[in-house]
């Protein structure tokens, strides 16, 4: 593993040793109020969305940037560092439910335009082949993007990879924030606003 991709793998390990004292508490679970990128970048939390079905709490998903916004398209858009991380707050989430849930979020966050989701089909592929098992609770994923490398992957604290390209991370990102994602009450959240 090379020096670079070592700090990123150990960037993406503080959220689980930050002192609980820095987190915020959200339903019962906590979130760490910052994601520490290098000693030069530092992430804010800016808001956590739950997904819910039946009830039930399915995932989290929060997301932290160098200043909050609000601003759904402007943080879509923006070339700055900043990290989403997946907290499976259900038992078992199956394989196959999972891609393709992801697989359709990228449908959404392209606006269900065949011609806008080809560019990163392929990277958007090759993502999801990382998630290689069921999910389990307290399972988390971790997307840290940075501008000119790519969205950095870790799953359970594993460092996967990088995916290139600001358009892959807007279509990642706009999964969860794009104009019409899936679940808006999510988007809310992960904004700071009221659910819809």
């Amino acid at each position: 593993m090379t020096l670079r991709f070592l700090t990123i793998f150990l960037s993406l390990t503080l959220l689980l040793v930050t002192s609980t004292a820095d987190a915020r508490r959200i339903r019962g679970y906590r979130f760490n109020d910052e994601f520490v990128v290098n000693k030069e970048t530092t992430l804010f939390l800016n808001g956590v969305g739950f997904l819910r079905k039946y009830y039930m709490d399915i995932y989290a998903n929060t997301l932290y940037l160098l200043k909050p916004s609000k601003d759904w398209q402007a943080i879509i858009e923006s070339d700055e560092p900043m990290a989403m991380r997946l907290h499976i707050l259900y038992n078992w989430i199956p394989l196959d439910e999972l891609r393709e849930g992801l697989r359709d979020g990228f449908r959404y966050s392209t606006g269900r335009d065949p011609e806008k989701l080809k560019p990163i089909e392929e990277r958007a592929e090759k993502f999801l082949s990382w998630f290689d098992r069921p999910t389990r609770k307290y399972d988390t994923a971790t997307f840290l993007y940075i501008p000119g490398e790519g969205v950095h992957v870790s799953l359970n604290n594993t460092y996967k990879g990088v995916i290139p390209g600001l358009d892959f991370k807007k279509a990642l990102f706009g999964i969860w924030l794009c104009a019409k994602p899936a679940n808006r009450p999510l988007k809310a959240g992960l904004l700071g606003l009221p659910a819809e």
